[in-house]
């Protein structure tokens, strides 16, 4: 899980660096694109946060890493975190 929260942090700080880089151009295409990608980062963080916290509630020993240590089960994770 704090591996989950590290990509998390370093997401967010990605999302406001695009922030900045978004507001340093005038073309309002290109604005619209890196905040797009921006959210869309932060978003499938966002999935693989709560992957991660579901991951553990159901086995505990794995600390998140179910699709890792629990080969069977990956295709099944990966299909649910996946999901927008």
């Amino acid at each position: 899980m704090h591996l989950a929260k590290a990509v998390a942090s370093a997401a967010a700080a990605l999302v406001l660096k695009a922030k900045n880089v978004a507001q340093k151009t005038e073309d309002a295409a290109l604005q619209t694109q890196v905040i797009a990608a921006a959210t869309q980062c932060a978003l499938s963080t966002s999935q693989l946060v709560a992957c991660t916290k579901v991951s553990s509630k159901v086995n505990p020993r794995l600390g998140g890493a179910a699709s890792v240590a629990w080969p069977v089960a990956a295709p099944q994770w990966v299909c649910g975190c996946s999901r927008t």
